[in-house]
């Protein structure tokens, strides 16, 4: 299910956008620019609907921060507002938007310009996989979590530890044997051992911090990415 992070301080528009969306997405709102970060670092949503004026923060403004820091690079973003100048059009369009929609607005009419933006941006899927702040550009093979100034901060990995990686993110909450893991990722013309296994596995666990804590040991069946194990672990520190 695609998701849509809303950016709407108006409680009235938030509830009538999540009744109209909530069947074919998953949606979250933030009301202002540190919830906005938030969402964008640990949900990596697919589309963002961005109003302008936010009490204290301004939509334009949050657009800024985010095209900045790099946590939207690739993802469709719709102003929805009551604004319906042309100078704030051209405003936004200039930040970088993908639509523009004034209120009053039709709530089929907005399901259908998000899709839209959605079927537009298709391609981003197969460039990025995220997990709780840990992400993996699969065209560049590069692995990558943002600090808390936002800032992109690559995981020294080699090419065979972004490729598990991605595998197990993809695969979460499953076990897997040692042999289904290797064909998975080495591929079936390559020799089997279980050491393989084992050593890159430990090597990427010492890597990616605390997120290595979700790659356990299932003894005598294989391995899983748990992801209740590190729900647990993130609360416990």
């Amino acid at each position: 299910m695609k998701r849509i992070l809303l950016i709407e301080d108006s409680k009235k528009t938030q509830q009538l956008i999540l009744h109209s969306l909530e069947r074919e997405f998953e949606v979250f709102i933030a009301e202002t620019a540190s919830e906005t970060l938030h969402y964008c670092r640990s949900q990596n949503p697919d589309l963002i609907l961005l109003d302008i004026n936010l009490g204290i923060d301004s939509g334009y403004t949050i657009l800024e921060q985010l095209k900045v820091n790099r946590l939207i690079d690739e993802t469709p973003v719709i102003f929805l507002t009551g604004e319906e100048s042309i100078q704030n059009k051209v405003i936004a369009f200039n930040l970088g938007a993908d639509d523009y929609i004034t209120k009053p607005f039709d709530p089929t009419e907005l399901n259908l310009r998000i899709k839209a933006r959605l079927k537009d941006h298709g391609s981003r899927d197969s460039k990025t996989i995220s997990f709780q702040g840990i992400n993996i550009d699969t065209n560049t093979l590069t692995a990558y979590e943002l600090n808390e100034q936002g800032k992109r901060e690559n995981l020294d990995l080699s090419p065979t530890e972004i490729k598990l990686l991605v595998f197990f993110i993809e695969n979460k909450n499953q076990v897997f044997s040692r042999e289904q893991i290797f064909h998975k990722v080495w591929g079936d013309n390559c020799y089997y051992l279980d050491r393989t296994i084992d050593r890159h596995i430990s090597s990427l666990r010492k890597k990616i911090g605390k997120w290595g804590d979700c790659i356990r040991t299932i003894y005598g069946a294989g391995y899983m990415w748990d992801t209740a194990h590190y729900t647990s672990s993130f609360k416990a520190s």
